[in-house]
């Protein structure tokens, strides 16, 4: 009888791999929206320029590794018996 063997994608769960792409994907939305946004509404200056790269970077960043932390690893538990090693 064949046994279900979930597929590794480049040897991590695919959860991981989509969980990551999607936020930066919402992080670099977020990053565009604010540069195009922010001089308009306020005057031009370097530290607000600066401070919209690096703000959503870094808030992006920590709830990217949190969401992946949490739901990643809540995936890899879920495998049946036997399966951890592929």
């Amino acid at each position: 009888m064949a046994t279900f063997r979930p597929r590794r994608f480049l040897g991590r769960p695919w959860l991981a791999w989509h969980i990551t792409g999607q936020g930066g994907s919402f992080v670099g939305v977020v990053t565009a929206a604010s540069l195009q946004l922010l001089p308009r509404v306020l005057l031009e200056r370097l530290p607000l320029t600066v401070a919209c790269w690096v703000v959503p970077t870094l808030i992006g960043s920590i709830l990217i590794a949190r969401a992946t932390a949490r739901w990643a690893g809540r995936a890899r538990l879920a495998l049946p018996p036997g399966t951890e090693s592929l």
